[in-house]
């Protein structure tokens, strides 16, 4: 957690806001945005992005765009635990540039804010949960590519095959939709990141309930030096 200055007077009468409503049986480990207000005002948006609370304190998240629209991942979980979300809780984002989004909280029976997010929090012993910890939560492997793999699919190496649907790789903030069988989408992939036998890939898991895999690429000249 960081310590970021408190929320304006009217910061959601000067810039774009949206609200979302919480369920804990869907909205933990990520939460869509908006699809309207990404339309209307997320176009540049950061992946890296900052969540702030009334009280000061703020968490870092991580945005991830693919095909079926905008969602907070990495640092999302450790943002609803931290801060006690709880289900059918209405949460205002107001977007205030450069990333940082400010968050109020209001009681789903009453409509009133939480007195307890405005409290001014002593955050001596706090710490920022950087983007590699949370990342590291979460499972990762290292395929160093064969022949087969580059003419196939890494299913043998993912282990997903019980899964039904689709699997997202992202390299430097693009996204390439997969099959399960990770055969459709491969070659693509494949293609567009000019990968060759000896490549070695290192897999993170970032995102548990949507299968997205961020990935990074060592190729055979670098290891060679």
């Amino acid at each position: 957690m960081l310590r970021v200055t408190g929320h304006g007077d009217c910061d959601h009468c000067k810039f774009p806001s949206f609200l979302k409503w919480f369920d804990s049986n869907s909205n933990v480990d990520s939460l869509r945005l908006s699809p309207q207000w990404v339309r209307d005002y997320g176009e540049e948006l950061s992946i890296n992005c900052t969540l702030a609370m009334p009280n000061g304190l703020s968490w870092l998240v991580r945005v991830m765009k693919i095909v079926g629209g905008c969602y907070f991942g990495v640092g999302w979980s450790d943002f609803v635990h931290d801060n006690q979300i709880h289900n059918k809780d209405f949460l205002t984002f107001t977007h205030v540039g450069s990333g940082e989004f400010h968050v109020q909280r209001h009681d789903f029976m009453t409509g009133c804010p939480f007195r307890a997010d405005y409290d001014d929090l002593d955050t001596s012993d706090d710490y920022s949960h950087s983007e590699c910890e949370a990342e590291e939560e979460h499972p990762s492997f290292v395929v160093v590519l064969s022949k087969s793999d580059i003419k196939g699919s890494l299913v043998e190496h993912i282990g997903l095959d019980s899964l039904q649907g689709n699997i997202f790789f992202m390299v430097d903030e693009k996204i390439w939709k997969v099959k399960i069988r990770v055969t459709q989408g491969w070659s693509r992939f494949v293609r567009d990141n000019k990968l060759s036998e000896g490549n070695h890939c290192h897999f993170h898991l970032v995102d548990v309930t949507l299968v997205h895999f961020c990935i990074s690429i060592e190729r055979e000249e670098a290891l060679s030096r």
